[in-house]
């Protein structure tokens, strides 16, 4: 048997369960003797207690097509994880509920468009990347030195797919 979840837009309420949206929001501020604008405190990055935290640029996004299947879910336990696009390429986030094991009936699938960027909350189930253009790249932000930070759910047995 197949199930699919249906796509919905990336918007604050929905999401917050899961983690903080990333986007221009709110007052601005003039910064850098206002030669731009500062949107401040958009997303918490929690580090886990790390000293630091990481950023990488994930390019070269291979492009899924829909319908798609899920394959894996992960989280981080320790601490969050943010991406935000580079550029304003749409991209999919999958997210369920749960604690050792995600809650495949809590499964949730949220298209983020303009720019918009996203904070896993710390244990928040996710599928990873899910790229809807080859010219997506991204920065991701995570902490550095928190041990071991994955835990991976593969889905082998599950036929459940994604569709808009």
């Amino acid at each position: 048997m197949m199930t699919y979840i249906q796509t919905e837009p990336l918007t604050r309420e929905p999401f917050a369960p899961f983690g903080d949206v990333i986007e221009y929001r709110g007052e601005s501020l003039g910064n850098n003797q206002g030669r731009c604008r500062k949107y401040p405190a958009l997303g918490v990055i929690q580090a886990g207690g790390a000293s630091a935290v990481n950023a990488h640029l994930f390019l070269q996004a291979e492009a899924i097509q829909l319908p798609c299947r899920l394959q894996v879910l992960e989280r981080h336990p320790i601490g969050s994880q943010m991406f935000m696009p580079v550029n304003k390429e749409p991209y999919l986030i999958v997210v369920a509920s749960g604690d050792s094991q995600p809650d495949l009936s809590t499964l949730r699938c949220f298209i983020a468009s303009h720019g918009q960027g996203i904070v896993y909350h710390p244990g928040v189930w996710h599928h990873p990347l899910l790229a809807m253009s080859d010219k997506s790249e991204f920065l991701v932000a995570d902490p550095a030195d928190v041990g071991k930070n994955l835990e991976e759910v593969f889905m082998s047995e599950q036929n459940i797919f994604v569709r808009k």
